[in-house]
């Protein structure tokens, strides 16, 4: 016969605390909200940066010249990625499309913001965009204000 003793009796085990649980789906969930808020906050800035940098190129004289109006411009992030491997300045590549041709578009970001370096055409040439234009500027601006004339006194001359 088997005598039964209270060690012997079967306890339960008392019941695990919710709370901490909680804290760490909580802080999970933190977490993860902080980083799709920061990655939403990058990708507003690339687009920000994006729409700057396709105003530049369309602006810009020599590749009007040789591209004529542009018409497209995209990211070409398989370039992209190469000249990042080379090092250096923080460079986008542009696949721009014109009305006269095409080509590849280098602009170079930095803390002086956006400045165009190269224009690659078709046919591999290559075109410096930050040579120094000295010309007289086309666009100036003239302020139509009132203008004063002195007429002065009139002297008779003898």
């Amino acid at each position: 016969m088997s005598s039964y003793t209270p060690e012997d009796a079967f306890t339960p085990e008392p019941p695990k605390s919710r709370t901490a649980i909680k804290i760490i789906i909580a802080v999970v969930l933190i977490g993860l909200g902080i980083i799709c808020c920061g990655c939403l906050g990058m990708i507003a800035v690339s687009w920000m940066a994006y729409g700057d940098s396709v105003e530049t190129i369309k602006g810009n004289r020599v590749v009007q010249q040789n591209l004529g109006d542009v018409t497209t411009a995209e990211i070409d992030l398989q370039a992209t990625g190469e000249l990042a491997e080379s090092g250096g300045q923080q460079q986008l590549v542009y696949r721009v499309e014109g009305t006269n041709g095409s080509g590849k578009v280098i602009v170079a970001t930095g803390p002086a913001g956006l400045e165009l370096k190269t224009l690659i055409l078709e046919d591999g040439t290559e075109i410096d965009l930050q040579v120094q234009d000295d010309r007289i500027p086309v666009e100036f601006e003239i302020d139509s204000g009132e203008l004063e004339i002195d007429t002065g006194d009139l002297v008779p001359q003898n």
